[in-house]
């Protein structure tokens, strides 16, 4: 089984778990004995020579075929957002992308008469030379790649191959492996029993007495300008009748290590993404943003990784906490007492895929935050969850939010805050910005179905007229 990080706690259990390689001398080595492991394990390899949607396809009938045979997973859809749901999605990533684009504050009354006005009809065409097909999304790997390791996580159950498509030979590689490549793998937060005692308390107490737990109904609170701190639910877990596998858990695709995904680096610049060689509907948990839980006064300046994961000015949910019957009084004064108290999830050192996330000024996935077991800082998951439908090939994003280094941004995004668009598009209004994002959203989705789909069920229809 993995191993807990020393000194560490965890808050639940880790998903299930088979050694993949030395992972006992990885975990125990410092983190430049790491690097030298994983010097010892680059090798070039080359992209088969096939066509490029040849390969896609395959993959996508290998993931559709696992899903099938999983009877967990039959009542699952597979498959593009509804045209209504689309029309939704659309808007709302229009909007969020809006306010990302006006960060000058003098306009910002402007801004959301611009993104929340209800009277909007007149439509803003898209800039001349604009073409939604430089916006495909899909990156295609160069022929010949150096992968760093076969699996990052060192669980059979979740491989994750590490690639590097900037170096120019193997020698230039090892010579320019990252440190912060090697970081401990964990599926789970963790958290130092000494060091942060009041939550390692929160843990303790809410495993011992079974009135701890917080309710399994999902609860939303939507915010109109930020979507991660407008979002929060509870989720279902194994403590539940049904083991964990109803509807209401939004870790089930996560913890199923459903999605095969790789880390990959396209540009010296940027460093490393992830993408995965399946698609992904929109509205999918894809995967967590594990690292330890730390207070404000623990987060020091070389702590590049971390996202806030409570808030000392959060009334809304300290008035929640206090109203919630199942907590006895001591426990609830101590939740009370730690949600007072900016709490950080902090992957410098242990962590998983979800540090590898790009930034994207348009990004495809949002995280959210989800409770389980008990409501604590400690019992937070952070949740990537896609914003549209994500088709294979393409880097999985997110929003580094308004203190990232923009000068330096080469997200490419059509509407990339430091990009040449920049000054027209937050000139637009909701609806002329969503016109945009589905004349992209159509190009996407009609390549996919044009290469891969239509190409599948032709040799489908083919192969059953030759059985028959």
């Amino acid at each position: 089984m993995a191993q807990a990080p020393p000194n560490k706690m965890k808050a639940r259990p880790d998903p299930p778990f088979l050694m993949d390689g030395d992972y006992t001398t990885y975990v125990n080595s410092s983190v430049k004995e790491r690097v030298e492991i994983l010097r010892n394990q680059c090798i070039e390899v080359h992209r088969p020579q096939e066509n490029y949607f040849k390969a896609v396809a395959r993959e996508h009938n290998r993931f559709r075929a696992r899903i099938q045979a999983d009877p967990e997973l039959k009542e699952w859809k597979h498959d593009f957002m509804t045209e209504k749901d689309s029309g939704v999605l659309r808007r709302i990533l229009a909007q969020r992308t809006l306010l990302a684009l006006c960060t000058d504050e003098s306009l910002k009354k402007k801004d959301e008469h611009l993104v929340f006005g209800r009277k909007q009809k007149e439509l803003t065409p898209p800039p001349p030379g604009f073409d939604p097909k430089k916006y495909d999304g899909m990156y295609r790997t160069p022929d010949v790649r150096f992968q760093i390791t076969s699996n990052l996580t060192f669980n059979k159950y979740n491989p994750i191959p590490v690639y590097c498509d900037v170096s120019n030979t193997l020698d230039e590689l090892k010579t320019n492996i990252p440190d912060t490549l090697a970081f401990q793998y964990i599926n789970v937060n963790v958290v130092d029993p000494v060091k942060e005692i009041h939550l390692a308390n929160a843990i303790e107490m809410a495993n011992e007495s079974p009135n701890n737990r917080g309710s399994l109904k999902p609860i939303l609170f939507k915010h109109s300008r930020e979507m991660f701190y407008g979002y929060c639910g509870f989720s279902c877990s194994k403590l539940c009748g049904c083991d964990g596998k109803c509807d209401l858990n939004a870790m089930f695709l996560i913890e199923k290590n459903l999605f095969p995904l790789e880390i990959f680096r396209p540009d010296p610049i940027i460093g490393f993404g992830i993408r995965s060689p399946v698609f992904i509907p929109a509205g999918t948990p894809v995967m967590e943003f594990t690292g330890e839980i730390m207070s404000r006064k623990r987060v020091g300046s070389e702590n590049n990784y971390t996202y806030q994961c409570s808030y000392h000015n959060d009334d809304k949910w300290r008035l929640f906490l206090g109203q919630q019957p199942r907590f006895n009084d001591n426990y609830r004064k101590l939740l009370l007492a730690l949600h007072q108290i900016d709490y950080y999830v902090d992957p410098t050192f242990y962590g998983n895929v979800g540090r590898m996330a790009a930034h994207s000024c348009c990004p495809n996935m949002e995280m959210i935050r989800i409770f389980r077991e008990s409501l604590s800082p400690a019992h937070l998951s952070f949740v990537m969850v896609t914003l549209e439908d994500v088709f294979p090939g393409t880097p999985l994003t997110i929003d580094y939010g308004s203190l990232y280094e923009l000068e330096s941004c080469k997200c490419n995004s059509f509407a990339c805050r430091s990009g040449p668009n920049a000054d027209v598009f937050k000139k637009f209004n909701t609806l002329s910005l969503t016109n945009v994002i589905r004349k992209i959203h159509n190009v996407r989705r009609q390549n996919f179905q044009r290469s891969v789909l239509d190409p599948m069920q032709k040799f489908a229809s083919k192969t059953e007229r030759m059985d028959n």
